[in-house]
């Protein structure tokens, strides 16, 4: 069985990231603590090396992703995380001391489903942040949700909007930014699950539509036979967040 450096040596090989397992971070605005060698073995193996396996080295290096670091206890501005993405412009250069970070909490629960998709939400983030900055704030999106829809994040208020349609998720209607990330992952883990909804929902249904378009431009191996191959390895992930009416 091969170690936790000899994969994260695997990793570097192939991607250009590499894989961070001892980081321990206190106070503000990120906090982390290192997870056991076990839980990182079993993380490497059941879940990272899979899901990078899912993109070309091309795709991953074009994300400008320098760093993964594995933890537990992950906080950001004293708040739990399940991951958590540091962009910078600086960092796309390769300086040792501004380094492009995906933080993931690999004991935060929730199953392999939720660490699956969290991966591909905070790579999405990276990808998202370098591909055209202005996709942070991205009013062309803003304007898919039905008018008056107001992010959390947005709202002078801490009134949060009831569950509705157009979100793939509750934590989508936090922040455009998020919404997209979400988007992503689901379509990712679960394309046909994600496709089943969006046939009774046209915002979510106009979503995907844009999030295949700004995948497409930001990679040409974003195409029908990617999207054919994720839609056969689907996994039961997705699912409405609005209630029925009985």
């Amino acid at each position: 069985m091969k170690s936790v450096h000899e994969i994260a040596q695997e990793v570097f090989d192939t991607y250009g990231v590499r894989v961070i397992t001892d980081q321990e971070r206190s106070g503000l605005p990120i906090a982390c603590r290192p997870a056991d060698e076990r839980t990182c073995l079993t993380y490497l193996q059941q879940v990272l090396t899979r899901e990078l396996s899912i993109y070309s080295p091309q795709v991953i290096r074009k994300s400008k992703l320098n760093e993964i670091i594995l933890c537990q206890k992950l906080a950001s501005e004293g708040q739990r995380r399940g991951g958590l993405t540091c962009a910078a412009f600086l960092g796309s250069l390769g300086l040792p001391f501004i380094r492009n970070k995906i933080y993931l909490n690999i004991k935060v629960g929730g199953g392999w489903q939720y660490m699956r998709a969290a991966f591909h939400h905070e790579l999405f983030h990276m990808i998202d942040y370098f591909d055209d900055i202005n996709g942070y704030y991205d009013q062309r999106w803003k304007s898919l949700n039905r008018p008056g829809f107001v992010y959390h994040k947005d709202r002078i208020d801490e009134q949060r909007a009831k569950p509705q349609r157009g979100f793939i998720s509750e934590y989508a209607m936090d922040a455009v930014i998020e919404d997209k990330a979400e988007v992503y992952s689901y379509l990712l883990i679960d394309h046909r699950g994600t496709e089943k909804l969006v046939r009774e929902d046209r915002i979510l249904a106009r979503k995907v539509v844009r999030m295949k378009e700004l995948l497409h431009s930001f990679s040409s191996e974003f195409n029908e036979d990617f999207w054919s191959k994720r839609d056969a390895a689907s996994i039961s992930y997705a699912k409405s967040i609005v209630k029925k009416r009985s």
